[in-house]
């Protein structure tokens, strides 16, 4: 009889037959890996077997495939004897969705549609893996997320408007002016400044506000000032403070 090589035979005495005994000796191991959304991945058998043969559940019979889809594929790899059981366990990584983009306060906060490991940008330069960019004057700003695995970034262009709730003039670089950059994306723009009592301290019309608190040359104290801010026909009436 041919006999596989991890068979034996064995003579039983109560049946006075020769018997084939012995299992093939299987070996299993799993791969995870990972690839790019809208690329492809090369899965590559390998094993302290020589002389292989592979066998995928496919059909290929190469020591490597090409796949571009996430998924389990499995591979027996053998010598004839010893046979190993390859399983690759595949992920797509995916790009980044951005579902919305909010200002709260004088924050901006990225919120992304799907999880994973992505940092966050401004300029496309400096990146954090916050999704939150905190004390940031109204404006026009391009929101960058990337991947920290795959070679791809995602853009979004976001309007943020925010009032400012107080001012420092201190000069110390924070809040040193009331301050609204906004004149260039409306047609029409009007900011007024008054006191408790209504009196009209400052004014810009079609143009960008830099408030330093100072009126007919004095500067105003600590209070609460009023403003009116009137955006193509929408206003916006409420106060913030100035504090020394």
């Amino acid at each position: 009889m041919d006999l596989e090589c991890w068979e034996s035979t064995s003579f039983n005495e109560n049946t006075c037959e020769w018997e084939i005994i012995g299992t093939q000796p299987l070996e299993f191991s799993d791969e995870f890996v990972s690839f790019c959304e809208g690329e492809d991945i090369m899965l590559v058998a390998t094993s302290s077997i020589i002389n292989l043969q592979y066998q995928w559940a496919s059909g290929e019979m190469s020591q490597s495939i090409i796949v571009d889809s996430e998924g389990s594929y499995e591979v027996e790899v053998t010598d004839g004897c010893l046979t190993e059981i390859i399983t690759f366990i595949v992920t797509e990584i995916a790009n980044p969705i951005i579902e919305n983009v909010i200002t709260q306060g004088s924050s901006i906060i990225v919120n992304l549609a799907n999880n994973g490991g992505y940092q966050y940008s401004l300029d496309g330069i400096d990146y954090q893996f916050s999704n939150v960019f905190i004390g940031l004057p109204s404006g026009l700003y391009t929101i960058y997320v990337k991947s920290n695995e795959c070679d791809v970034v995602v853009t979004q262009e976001y309007f943020h408007f925010y009032i400012q709730k107080f001012m420092t003039p201190n000069d110390d670089g924070d809040n040193d002016f009331f301050v609204l950059n906004v004149a260039q994306f409306f047609t029409s723009t009007e900011v007024y400044i008054f006191d408790r009592y209504g009196k009209l301290l400052y004014s810009a019309i079609n143009s960008n506000v830099f408030w330093d608190g100072i009126f007919n040359g004095n500067v105003l104290p600590t209070s609460d000032y009023w403003y009116c801010i009137v955006l193509d026909s929408k206003e916006f009436k409420g106060h913030f403070a100035l504090k020394h």
